[in-house]
């Protein structure tokens, strides 16, 4: 990953090229419950989103709207919520062609990420669509295990998870994570699910919730084994229909 720094020129340069790839996940009365990316899986277009974000979601309820103001309805494809990534389909449609018209967004080619180096962010934070911010990787990799003491939470019932900061518990201690300063993607109230790009528009990490003023994003890492995975298992479905 370099550590390049665009100009403001090239920041909205950016945000054009890759608004197209991102859309927004709504539920019941299509409340914004958080962002996610077209990316290729195999020869298919998924969308790559937060598992937290549609887990709890009647599935008859979940949709996606593109910038362009385009809805589809969606079902869940693969998800993990140990690691806090899903991957979505267009309804009926678990094979939709990469020539099938999505714009999609490329993973970052190397997992080694750089503190210090800037990242975008295009996302929903507060119900807000298609936000755009910059921010800067200031923890390259830390693993769950060692991140912070969940008890402190338990301590302090008066802070009202679900009001006060993001419920992380229950992801994996071997989960790696991005951590990144100055975002300000509003955690898990709309901000979730949307990638953390670098400056070529490179998938670094998935926005998955925000804690002492700064986000946390699923490391690329991760992001690229479970793609990864997904495809090993669809090819071994399909060989045993043959």
């Amino acid at each position: 990953m370099g550590t390049k720094v665009l100009s403001i020129a090239e920041r909205g340069n950016l945000y054009e090229e890759m608004r197209g790839t991102i859309v927004g996940i709504y539920g019941k009365n299509y409340k914004v419950l958080g962002g996610g990316a077209f990316v290729v899986v195999g020869s298919s277009q998924l969308v790559l989103t937060a598992a937290h974000v549609v887990d709890e979601e009647d599935i008859e309820d979940l949709y996606i709207v593109t910038f362009e103001k385009e809805l589809f309805h969606v079902e869940q494809v693969k998800s993990n919520k140990k690691r806090d990534i899903a991957l979505l389909a267009l309804k009926d449609q678990h094979d939709m062609s990469v020539d099938d018209g999505f714009e999609c967004a490329d993973l970052c080619e190397t997992n080694e990420l750089t503190v210090g180096s800037e990242v975008h962010f295009i996302g929903h934070p507060g119900q807000q669509t298609f936000i755009y911010n910059v921010g800067n990787i200031s923890c390259a990799e830390k693993t769950y295990d060692i991140f912070y003491d969940l008890s402190e939470i338990d301590y302090y019932p008066e802070l009202k998870m679900e009001e006060r900061v993001d419920d992380f518990r229950g992801l994996s201690d071997s989960l790696k994570l991005v951590q990144v300063k100055n975002m300000h993607g509003g955690g898990r109230y709309g901000g979730t699910g949307a990638p953390i790009l670098d400056c070529d528009g490179n998938i670094v990490g998935l926005y998955s919730f925000s804690f002492q003023d700064e986000d946390y994003a699923i490391h690329v890492a991760d992001i690229r084994a479970t793609i990864d995975n997904l495809i090993v298992k669809t090819k071994a479905m399909a060989s045993k229909k043959t």
